[in-house]
Formats: C-alpha cells, structure tokens, sequence
C-alpha cells in the first residue's frame, strides 16, 4: 500500500547517506576502552604523531565529532596530499542531502594552549591556521583536480574493516562510492571545509572558552577549531555512526 512504498522509497541505499538494512551490522560506536586509550594519551600530554596513530585505529572517534558528523560516511584518508607541499592529518569524505563534503583535518597537541595572555591566538593556533589558509589557497584555483584526485583516492581504498598500509580505508566499494558522490553532485559542488583540533577545552579559563566560541562563531570564517574534550565527550553523545 501507499505506506509501504513510502517506507521503501524513504530507506532505498540509492536515496540515503546510510543503509538502514543492515544496521544490526554495520553500526559502529565506541566502546569505552577506546575512548579510554584516548583520554590516557591525552592525560599522558602525548605528542600529536601518537594523538593522530590513535585516532587513525579508532576513527569513529573523530567521525563523531567532527562539524560534518551526521552525514554519510564514504571515507577515511590518512595524510592526504593537499597539492605537492602539504597534506593533511585526515581527510573525510561524507555525502547527504546537504550534498557532498571533504572535511581535511589538522591535528595539534593537546596540550597546547590556544590563547595568549594578550588574547590573541597562541602561536600553535595561529601556525594550524595559517596551515589551513596554505590549504585553502592552492585548493581553490585547483578545486576541480583536487576533489576529483581525493575522491580517486578514496576508491582505490579498501573496504572497512579492510584498511590500506596507511590506516584509510572506504566505506562502501569503488562503484557504490563514485555512484554517491555523483548522485549527490560532488564532482560539480562539493564542499571543502576544515577542522583544526587542538588543546582542551577544560583547561582554558572562562574568557578563553568565550574566545573560542566567538572565534568559532565570528572570528574565523575558514575552519572550525574543536578541542580534544570533545571528541571524548562526542564519542557517546555525538550522532551515532552507521558503517
């Protein structure tokens, strides 16, 4: 009946960013010695190349934190080149009615602070910005060759919980994925967006945590700047991800 087919259009693969058929499957969140790996390595004060390992083992962890949580994951690249000087810590390839999105991330310490006592920005904030702008300025006059190059990239991956030597890995085949990225106009419209990770939110004295949310509101219009706290916190709270 009329119900029905509403039901079935409404959960066809081919009109949604998941695959509802198979959820029993392919739903994917954290447990809590995950999140406990992470938080002992923050406690620990650990470099950014052990922040970035443990994050690469347990992406889910960033997936659900990130401004594009919610959206169909397609998936996950480990220090994607951004032209021939620059990569980026990951790269995440998503898709949804709101169209198709590359997120490239940033790592930095957590441990770093992100505000001088001056209230500007503390130089491993301004230098993760000023990584993002590098980006952002070879992408845009190379936009079209650079999505096409990712989303090439993204294909030749292996299909989780197959992962390539460097940790990326797709989450649907090499078809299934173009034929998303397409059916949602990513070749002609995708967004770039950028996320800067960095210091902890529970460190930082009241004026600093407003400093953030005004530069996250106001004060910079090219990426999103989160801290570590909540990627922790995100990890049960956050929008559930279905692999």
């Amino acid at each position: 009946d009329k119900t029905e087919a509403v039901l079935r259009s409404s959960f066809d693969p081919s009109m949604s960013e998941s695959e509802p058929g198979n959820l029993g499957e392919t739903q994917r969140q954290p447990v809590f010695d995950e999140v406990l790996e992470l938080a002992k390595l923050l406690g620990a004060d650990a470099p950014e190349e052990a922040l970035q390992q443990c994050l690469s083992l347990h992406p889910h962890l960033l997936l659900r934190a990130l401004p594009t949580a919610g959206n169909g994951n397609l998936a996950v690249l480990t220090k994607p080149p951004v032209g021939t000087k620059y990569c980026a810590d990951f790269a995440v390839l998503t898709y949804g009615q709101g169209g198709c999105y590359i997120e490239l991330v940033e790592l930095e310490r957590a441990i770093d602070p992100l505000f001088t006592k001056a209230g500007t920005p503390a130089r491993r904030l301004q230098g993760a910005i000023g990584q993002v702008q590098d980006w952002h300025q070879w992408i845009v006059p190379n936009r079209t060759s650079f999505v096409r190059d990712l989303v090439s990239r993204a294909m030749s991956c292996p299909v989780y919980p197959t992962r390539a030597e460097n940790g990326s890995f797709a989450l649907k085949s090499a078809d299934d994925l173009e034929a998303a990225w397409r059916g949602f106009s990513g070749f002609d419209h995708a967004m770039i967006t950028y996320t800067v990770v960095i210091g902890r939110w529970s460190l930082l004295s009241r004026e600093d945590q407003a400093r953030l949310v005004f530069l996250n509101q106001e004060g910079s219009w090219l990426c999103a700047v989160r801290t570590y706290d909540q990627i922790v916190r995100r990890a049960y709270d956050g929008p559930p991800i279905f692999w």
